[in-house]
């Protein structure tokens, strides 16, 4: 399977639920599909459903991880399907997969105040945040062929309640 990758940030708020969902296409049309709208790999632009064709996940598995650089030789988070916080749909033919960080998962990450999010009407901070990187990878079960559709960087928003 030979899908193009797309470079996505991902906003997720520590201490809570959030479900990264995606689905590659077969190379003709580079475009991902992020919160419910087909979106070109080229111009970032919407594209009309019609022009795209979503990549077959038969007989494929995910996994994904998250750093706090590329080089950690540990990630601060692992997706597979040993920890069950992978996904891809029940009908693998819509192509759609993703991973799922948890409360679990994101609540021990220590904060270190890299960035922040600001007001944009007075500039004052809002939250503090930590970068980190991902990527996701989806493997041939029979012959393990490895393509990475997605990867980029996670914003993670410190969390306040614990």
């Amino acid at each position: 399977m030979n899908i193009l990758p797309a470079n996505i940030k991902l906003i997720v708020a520590q201490g809570t639920t959030y479900r990264a969902r995606f689905r590659p296409v077969s190379p003709s049309v580079p475009a991902s599909y992020i919160n419910g709208v087909w979106i070109s790999t080229a111009t970032g632009l919407p594209l009309n459903p019609s022009q795209v064709v979503p990549a077959d996940l038969t007989g494929k598995g995910v996994r994904a991880a998250m750093r706090k650089n590329h080089n950690d030789a540990t990630p601060a988070i692992a997706f597979n399907a040993d920890n069950g916080n992978v996904f891809i749909d029940a009908d693998p033919t819509t192509g759609l997969f993703g991973f799922d960080f948890t409360p679990e998962t994101t609540s021990p990450l220590k904060a270190t105040d890299e960035v922040y999010l600001t007001d944009p009407e007075d500039g004052s901070v809002i939250s503090r945040c930590t970068k980190y990187v991902y990527d996701a990878e989806i493997f041939d079960l029979v012959t393990g062929e490895v393509t990475r559709p997605v990867s980029g960087q996670v914003v993670l928003i410190a969390e306040v309640t614990r």
